[in-house]
């Protein structure tokens, strides 16, 4: 099933594939060059996109050992959206759940549809899904590996992080199993002692690259918010634009796009 998977996602790859789509790809494949040909400057002028190096570096390091090219762009999101199939097949046991999930994976419009354009969306969902996994394996792990499990998880976070802000949408989940884990499962506090000191030094090498370079520790998010407040947005519309969104708005985006079908299976059910 894996590897029916995985040739599924290479033929749609290469069968599919329309080039470039002329939008937020362009600016990162253009940033990646910065840093092939040595010119990459974090202040010169790259909008939100320039702090978003978990996506666009590896591209550099592609470009320069293999050219630049329709294919050879996109080659990362490629990497990362085999990498999810293999990660799911693998925590999934290998069993007839697995099949289910991987179906569900590579069936997805949107899961398919990023593995043709320089996005991070693929990129941010296999390092969130590698974290995961690693948080999933450490329940069962030996003593001596929890603390190794703990910091290659919050690499993985953090790398999501640098592919695009959106990964800081797990962290309420990961904090709140910390926080259980803490009080009901110590075998784990070692995972989490881990990976809370290897979030302190990477946030703190992170912050202190900002401030070298800018003279702003924050210069990510105050790019972020000026970026921002140039579009429409919460700050500027009237409170009724919060309706929709509050309210019917996510509905309706599950059901027009298929979510709602793998939510309905995920609730599970009893085993015969």
């Amino acid at each position: 099933m894996l590897l029916t998977a995985i040739a599924f996602i290479l033929l749609y790859f290469q069968f599919s594939h329309e080039g470039l789509y002329y939008s937020d790809d362009v600016g990162y494949s253009a940033l990646a060059a910065r840093i092939w040909h040595g010119t990459f400057d974090i202040t010169a002028n790259g909008h939100t996109f320039i702090h978003r190096p978990g996506l666009f570096a590896p591209v550099a390091l592609i470009y320069s050992t293999f050219g630049v090219n329709y294919f050879t762009y996109t080659l990362w999101p490629l990497i990362c959206t085999i990498g999810c199939a293999i990660l799911i097949y693998w925590a999934s046991k290998k069993d007839i759940e697995a099949a289910f999930a991987l179906i569900l994976l590579v069936l997805n419009f949107y899961f398919l549809y990023f593995v043709n354009f320089l996005y991070p969306d693929n990129v941010v969902a296999f390092f969130a899904l590698a974290a995961a996994a690693l948080y999933y394996t450490a329940k069962k792990a030996p003593s001596a590996s929890k603390s190794w499990k703990g910091i290659a998880f919050m690499v993985c976070l953090f790398v999501a992080y640098l592919a695009k802000e959106t990964a800081a949408l797990v962290l309420p989940f990961f904090i709140l199993s910390a926080i259980y884990a803490w009080f009901k499962n110590k075998s784990l506090r070692h995972f989490w002692i881990a990976a809370a000191a290897t979030a302190l030094f990477l946030g703190s090498v992170y912050l202190l690259y900002y401030y070298i370079e800018t003279g702003n520790p924050f210069f990510r998010l105050t790019e972020m918010e000026e970026a921002n407040l140039s579009y429409s947005n919460y700050v500027t519309n009237p409170h009724r634009a919060y309706f929709k969104r509050l309210t019917w708005g996510p509905i309706a985006a599950i059901i027009s796009t298929g979510t709602f079908i793998p939510l309905v299976l995920m609730m599970g059910g009893k085993r015969c």
